[in-house]
């Protein structure tokens, strides 16, 4: 069963761009769906995380934010793997 990633952004956001392309690089090595979401469709999600995007969420949980970077992002997917295993 695939992860479930979601990656928390808005337009024009040079951080968010670079995140989702680390993402996209990704997939060959984790099998996972990702659903990006744009924060200012949301006016409590733009209240929330408006200054801290992209934000990068693995199974609800194993977050990532700000300066994303690969080696950031395969904690977190590795974490979330290895939570899997235990439940």
């Amino acid at each position: 069963m695939p992860l479930h990633v979601r990656l928390y952004s808005r337009s024009g956001c040079h951080l968010c761009e670079n995140a989702l392309q680390l993402l996209e690089g990704m997939r060959g090595d984790y099998e996972f769906l990702l659903e990006e979401i744009d924060i200012d469709e949301d006016p409590a999600l733009t209240e929330r995380l408006g200054q801290q995007i992209p934000v990068i969420t693995i199974d609800g949980g194993n977050r990532v934010a700000g300066q994303v970077s690969e080696e950031k992002l395969r904690r977190a997917f590795s974490r979330a793997a290895k939570a899997r295993e235990t439940t």
